[in-house]
């Protein structure tokens, strides 16, 4: 374990900046559960602000976004609040 590391966190990972996510070919953004749905939304639907720094993706040509059902409950195709 690396110092001042959670016992279950995970000992090899990746950091990228956005602007080198915004210089990928292609993006794929996988979001799961309830608690990520309203900033998905705002990600998605709302304007592309420093407040939500995924709202950026917005502007790349060539971003997919998978979502499971609980990440999904508050989107509807006109971008209005629903909850399911």
């Amino acid at each position: 374990m690396k110092p001042g590391s959670a016992p279950d966190a995970p000992l090899d990972g990746l950091t990228l900046g956005i602007r080198s996510i915004m210089h990928s070919k292609k993006i794929i953004l996988a979001v799961n559960g309830a608690h990520k749905s309203k900033i998905i939304r705002d990600a998605i639907y709302g304007p592309v602000t420093e407040e939500v720094p995924a709202s950026v993706l917005q502007l790349h040509p060539d971003c997919e976004v998978i979502l499971d059902a609980e990440a999904a409950r508050c989107l509807d195709r006109n971008g209005h609040d629903t909850f399911y």
